[in-house]
């Protein structure tokens, strides 16, 4: 991540990704710091599902960059409550359709065990994956569609 400009601001990049990792933070700490199933070795499952391919592909385009930052916010953890947990970040592509999205979603949330849901781009994506996150009672995060 970038260090602010001289003039101590950010760029929209800059704080779009400070705001991801705070929001991340903030949103799993009522979920991490009361449930007695948690320990300090256990890893927070974050799933990430965006288009790559097919005709949205290019709201995906820059996925991989915007992962990598991540991965560098959270290599050392997060720290929760005076608790430090490693955190991994599960992606899948939806591949521009709305059944395949919320197939990844239910497989994210059922199979991987995620604790919090990120998803963007189109409704056509966010809208069938929050639709998951809720009847399964996973929190979701929508970027750039409401």
């Amino acid at each position: 991540m970038s260090d602010p400009g001289i003039d101590g601001t950010l760029d929209r990049g800059q704080f779009l990704k400070r705001a991801a990792a705070a929001g991340a933070a903030v949103g799993l700490a009522p979920y991490i710091a009361t449930s007695r199933a948690f320990a300090a070795t256990r890893t927070v499952k974050i799933g990430y599902v965006t288009p790559r391919t097919g005709p949205l592909a290019a709201f995906g385009a820059a996925d991989s960059f915007s992962l990598a930052q991540m991965k560098r916010v959270f290599d050392k953890g997060i720290k929760i409550g005076g608790s430090t947990f490693p955190v991994e970040i599960v992606s899948a592509d939806a591949q521009s359709n709305s059944n395949r999205a919320a197939t990844v979603a239910q497989s994210m949330i059922l199979d991987q065990n995620i604790d919090l849901m990120l998803v963007g781009d189109t409704p056509d994506i966010t809208n069938p994956v929050s639709d998951t996150c809720e009847a399964n009672g996973v929190p979701c995060i929508s970027s750039l569609a409401p």
